[in-house]
Formats: structure tokens, C-alpha cells, sequence
């Protein structure tokens, strides 16, 4: 279900000019299944003064998911 073999024609997709009327969707790729999710909500902005770089995103994302559980076994996903 989790192989890369299942998420990089994906991936491959969204890489090509095909895909140029995609933007800001969320995907959920389970196996042989892609899920396109609707209406995704910000859970939390983060910003900084000057460009991002590997450094800033680990400063500011590490602490957001410190405390949070991981999903284990695969995702919800709400009908």
C-alpha cells in the first residue's frame, strides 16, 4: 500500500505541464487508489522575514509536531 512505485506515477504528474491547473490540492495515494481530498484547511501559517531555508523550516515545523501522534496504520479518510 505504501510502496513508492504507488505514489511516484503521481508525483510524475504533478511534475508535467499536464498537470498546470493543479494547485493546492491535497492527494492521498493508498495502494492502487488516489484520493483527491476537497476543501483542505490551514491548520497552522508559519512565515519569515526572509526566504525559507532547510534551517528555518526545521525551526519552525519540529516544535508544531513535537507533541502530535503520527498516523500508524494508513489515514482517515471522511466520506
Amino acid at each position: 500500500m505504501f510502496a513508492p512505485e504507488n505514489v511516484s506515477p503521481l508525483v510524475a504528474y504533478l511534475a508535467s505541464p499536464a498537470a498546470a491547473q493543479v494547485s493546492g490540492q491535497v492527494f492521498v495515494v493508498w495502494g492502487r487508489q488516489i484520493s483527491v481530498l476537497a476543501g483542505p484547511s490551514v491548520d497552522r501559517q508559519f512565515e519569515v522575514d526572509e526566504r525559507w531555508t532547510p534551517e528555518r523550516v526545521e525551526a519552525a515545523l519540529t516544535p508544531f509536531y513535537a507533541d502530535r501522534k503520527p498516523i500508524r496504520d494508513g489515514f482517515l479518510l471522511r466520506y
